[in-house]
């Protein structure tokens, strides 16, 4: 029996209709998708990534190329339907042909409509200058990163500090637990996706050694106060 392939992130999207029509395009093209509501947990310097749109198309990672060329090639854009407060309209030519060097941040809608209207405007683009500033941010996007040293800080303060805190505050504890144990999580676990569907770890080696030692540290710390009876 063939395991289903995991469905992630491929592209966020205000509006849910937006969202829908997209997944639509893919799934008449044999591309397994789902369309969720994002729920934003915890503050994105703690967990890493989080999306700053409501609604998430998720598809296999394996078809992101294929899907990235079948939406463009789908994406039509019509300004007479664009709302005229879209930030895009305000952007100035320079800030237009960031988009283009940007399409995986940006997205395939905001990437046809900076084309769109810097076609208007009359602006000729270096493609190639484009294509070298796309290609540079993509081999940056694939560097796992180094964790903020504040928040490894504040994680082994948290983890040793829980197993010390005073029987005299107990509602500490468990908040400097918890801290220590997503803080230590999350930098072990968190992954981002790249352009290409490929799944890579969101933070570098020293930092995930940083995380597991953390998430030790307050692991113990719960075990300690639990046999000496502080719990």
């Amino acid at each position: 029996m063939l395991l289903k392939e995991e469905l992630i992130v491929f592209q966020t999207y205000t509006d849910k209709e937006q969202a829908q029509r997209a997944a639509a395009t893919l799934e008449n093209n044999g591309i397994a998708v789902a369309v969720e509501e994002n729920l934003a947990l915890l503050d994105s310097a703690i967990i890493g990534q989080q999306f700053q749109n409501p609604y998430s198309l998720k598809i296999p990672g394996s078809a992101f190329t294929r899907a990235a060329a079948l939406l463009e090639a789908h994406t039509e854009i019509d300004l007479n339907q664009v709302d005229p407060e879209y930030m895009l309209l305000s952007f100035t030519d320079e800030e237009l042909i960031e988009v283009l060097s940007n399409k995986s941040e940006w997205g395939i809608y905001n990437y046809k409509l900076a084309e769109k209207l810097l076609e208007l405007r009359g602006v000729q683009v270096d493609t190639s200058a484009v294509s070298l500033a796309h290609a540079e941010k993509e081999a940056q996007a694939s560097i796992p990163q180094k964790y903020d040293l504040y928040w490894i800080f504040i994680g082994y303060a948290t983890a040793v500090g829980s197993g010390l805190m005073p029987v005299l505050v107990p509602f500490i504890f468990p908040v400097a637990c918890m801290l220590s144990l997503v803080i230590g999580y999350f930098l072990i676990f968190s992954k981002k996706t790249l352009s290409n569907g490929t799944r890579i770890f969101t933070y570098n080696r020293s930092s995930r050694i940083h995380g597991l030692i953390i998430f030790i540290l307050a692991i113990g710390m719960i075990v300690m106060r639990f046999i000496t009876g502080k719990i």
